[in-house]
């Protein structure tokens, strides 16, 4: 249904120098049709499952996470071992996305859905080292290179369910859920900060966003269920998938964050003094870690408004109206008759006024 690119970047270790030039260099055809970004940067560290990335893919990674069997590295009697990746993995620990990785430019300069995956938990201090090396993946890391054959199977099929999807695999419901989760972070800090916010707006269109995303979730299946088969090309399925794809673009602010105009989506980025941790809200954040509650409250403001520009976006367009046959027939021809009359009089009266004007100029000559 779609098309998958596989991409390979120079320069990550420079700056994501690679990633951020190609982004740019094709920015408007990427917001304007780049459906989802899957990133794999430390594939293979240790055997602990691993995703982070925007709310709306957490079903299509829990999804993959069921139906790809757990690796088993060949030293665990085969009975010890989970059935399923999703057996391992607590998805509360799907969390927002930072920095220090290719999908940035993606994520928090274009607004496209992004997700980072990997397996994790024995690297340690090997990390950058010259401990980092084939021998240590062969004796330490993955002896039998099973969890990397793990890693490939989640990529894989995540990447061919974005694509063969008739309906792209977003659940707004579910992003809606995770705001909340969002703003109660921001009122901890807040508190710690001693500083003031007013939420009440914010809150409201939380739960409008809530109440969109469930209506879209049922609009999904009222379009599959009434016509089963139906192709990704068809033009109410379209319509859909457009406006679930664009509508991640509404978390981008033009102007990005205070004294960041590179970060642009006002939901998650790199915490201005925290490396590659994600602040959730950043803006938002980083008004109350400098106690200005103003900067705050402003940067809280203009979340409610992307908040309220994703739901507009998600709305179904209204239906278009139905030209029907006028029911009086011979209202046509009756006024071709009457303007063709107006004509002919108008024609009459100038001719008059011609030959009037006429005598006139001949009796005085």
């Amino acid at each position: 249904q779609r098309t998958l690119m596989l991409l390979s970047w120079d320069a990550e270790e420079y700056g994501l120098v690679g990633s951020t030039i190609y982004g740019r260099k094709h920015q408007n055809d990427l917001a304007t049709q780049a459906v989802a970004y899957i990133n794999v940067d430390v594939g293979v560290s240790g055997p602990w499952f691993d995703a982070s990335g925007t709310p709306s893919l957490i079903d299509l990674v829990v999804g993959v996470a069921s139906d790809v069997p757990y690796p088993n590295n060949g030293t665990n009697d085969a009975n010890d071992v989970p059935n399923s990746i999703m057996d391992t993995w607590n998805t509360t620990w799907f969390s927002a996305l930072g920095s220090g990785s290719d999908f940035t430019v993606f994520i928090d300069h274009i607004g496209i859905p992004c997700v980072d995956l990997g397996f994790t938990g024995l690297i340690g201090g090997i990390y950058h080292s010259i401990y980092d090396s084939m021998h240590w993946m062969d004796m330490f890391g993955d002896p039998h290179y099973t969890f990397h054959k793990g890693m490939a199977q989640v990529m894989g099929l995540a990447a061919m369910r974005l694509a063969d999807a008739v309906v792209l695999p977003f659940n707004y419901a579910a992003y809606a859920t995770q705001l909340t989760a969002y703003l109660d972070r921001v009122i901890l800090v807040a508190n710690e900060h001693n500083v003031t916010l007013e939420t009440s707006s914010f809150k409201d269109a939380l739960s409008s966003f809530l109440s969109m995303g469930q209506q879209i979730e049922k609009e999904k299946d009222t379009l599959l269920a009434a016509t089963p088969g139906k192709p990704a090309s068809d033009p109410d399925v379209m319509a859909l998938n457009d406006r679930l794809m664009l509508a991640e673009r509404k978390f981008i602010s033009a102007e990005g964050l205070p004294g960041r105009p590179f970060y642009k989506h006002v939901l998650q980025a790199p915490g201005l003094y925290k490396g590659y941790e994600p602040d959730v809200l950043p803006g938002v954040i980083q008004g109350i870690e400098v106690y200005n509650a103003t900067l705050a409250q402003e940067q809280l403001e203009q979340v409610g408004l992307c908040v309220r520009a994703v739901i507009y976006a998600l709305q179904a367009p209204p239906p278009r109206p139905v030209n029907k046959p006028t029911s009086r027939p011979w209202l046509i021809p009756v006024i071709v008759v009457i303007g063709t009359l107006i004509a002919v009089a108008a024609g009459a009266a100038a001719f008059i006024r011609w030959r009037r004007n006429a005598r006139v100029r001949y009796a005085r000559v």
